[in-house]
């Protein structure tokens, strides 16, 4: 049986705050989507999951985003630098 505590105050916030930015990165703004993959990045309200944040920044370079464009290109040398 695993036993999880409740959710603090801050915990509860950044939960709220990355709920927001997915809500808001469905209408496909780059900007929205590069914030949404900047929760996934780091693991803010969610768990860290650095392939999700890659392809949402590879959706948002898709449209031209020049922080998406940036942050996917890192993530895609980064990849092809451990599987060396």
């Amino acid at each position: 049986m695993i036993v999880r505590s409740l959710p603090n105050a801050e915990e509860l916030k950044n939960i709220e705050a990355f709920n927001k930015a997915c809500n808001e990165s469905f209408g496909g703004d780059p900007r929205k989507l590069a914030a949404l993959a900047n929760f996934y990045l780091i693991g803010i309200g969610t768990e860290k999951n650095e392939a999700e944040a890659t392809r949402i920044y590879g959706i948002g370079a898709e449209k031209g985003d020049p922080e998406c464009m940036a942050k996917f290109k890192a993530a895609k040398e980064k990849a092809a630098a451990v599987s060396r």
